[in-house]
Parts: structure tokens; sequence; C-alpha cells
């Protein structure tokens, strides 16, 4: 079983009408998912063994979440699990039965009351947990946003109109200038060209949107 098919029964556990679930959320790290029901932060790191390193992550995301868990194929020894609920971190096993995969909670979380709470991005919601690459990051959300933007925008716009109708990553429009520029220069930004003081949609970008 790999990482990513744990994190996606995980989500599909946790998932409901009152659950907003986010994956690879950057926190002093990644934490794999992490749900937000009302107040109440839950974190996840889910992993294809159990062990040291698991169990160091999930003493880690208490800082950050009210509840912390462990996500894990099989279940762990009574030791293992003894470890945990003496760290207050929960276990979720992740059991193959028939041709179903089954989510239960094999160890309860203690509640930590005081936490620092995390900046849960929206653009996490669409990311995949476990998935190290192709991840969304605020820079990619905020260059997805711009190529939305230019789309209606076939004469271009300058750096400031950009600045005011996107998603806010930088402090300054200066610097939002100088960046989409510089990553234009090196070609990191493959389908955005900049003319005479505006930013446009290349036209091949354009005619696959279309």
């Amino acid at each position: 079983m790999k990482e990513t098919e744990i994190g996606k029964e995980i989500v599909s556990f946790f998932e409901g009408p009152s659950h907003e679930v986010f994956c690879e959320v950057p926190c002093a790290g990644i934490i794999d998912v992490v749900v937000q029901c009302g107040p109440i932060i839950t974190a996840v790191e889910c992993k294809v063994s159990f062990g040291l390193a698991v169990i160091e992550q999930a003493v880690k995301n208490k800082t950050y979440a009210h509840y912390s868990y462990v996500a894990v194929p099989k279940r762990p020894s009574s030791m293992g699990q003894r470890i945990c609920k003496d760290y207050g971190i929960g276990v979720l096993v992740a059991s193959v039965g028939g041709s179903y995969l089954n989510v239960y909670e094999q160890v309860k979380p203690r509640l930590n009351r005081r936490i620092v709470r995390p900046h849960l991005p929206e653009f996490c919601k669409h990311n995949e947990a476990g998935v190290q690459n192709d991840r969304w990051t605020a820079f990619s959300w905020f260059v997805e946003d711009v190529r939305r933007f230019l789309r209606r925008e076939p004469m271009g716009a300058t750096y400031r109109q950009i600045f005011d109708n996107c998603i806010r990553h930088y402090g300054k429009p200066s610097v939002l200038n100088s960046c989409l520029q510089t990553y234009i220069r090196r070609n990191i930004l493959k389908d955005i060209e900049y003319r005479d003081g505006r930013f446009f949609l290349s036209l091949a970008s354009n005619s696959q949107a279309t």
C-alpha cells in the first residue's frame, strides 16, 4: 500500500458537511492531512509503516492541532500503541477488507487544549495527501490565479493590475513586478510573456484554454 492510498482513505474518513480537509499543509514542515471541524483542528501523519519517524512527526503536529494521529496500514504492536497513548497520539489503521479499505481508530488521541493555530491555505484543499511532487504551493496557486486573470485580459495587464486583482502573494507591487519578470527571463513561467510594460498569457496557452 502506498502513502497516497492511505492518504485518500484518511481524507474520505474525515470528509463531511461540517469538516474541511486540507492536504500537504505547510506548517514548520509538511502535515499530510489537516481537518478543521469548527474550532477543532486534527492533524494526521500518513506512513506505510509504523516507527519512530512517524511518532516524532505526530508529536510535532500536536503543537498545531487539538488532536494528532498517525495513520498506518497495519495495527502497531502493543508497545507501539502504549507509546502513542503515553504521548497522547491517536492511531488510525487503514486495513484491507475484501475489495474495500476500512479505516478505524485503534488508539484515541488526547486533547491538546492550547495550540498554535495553523494557517490553512485554500490551495491545500486541492492537494493529494502523501504526494511529494506536484503539490500545490502558495507560489503555484498564485501563478495559476495570474493565468486565470490574464485569460480575461487579451490586451495584457500591468503589474499593479495583477497585484490588485490576484491572490496576494507578494507584499508590494514592485516586488511582484520584479519577481514575475525574473521568472519569465529564467523560463520558469513559460506561458507568461512580458512586453511593453505589460504581462500577457502566451497565445499557445490561451488557445489551449479555449
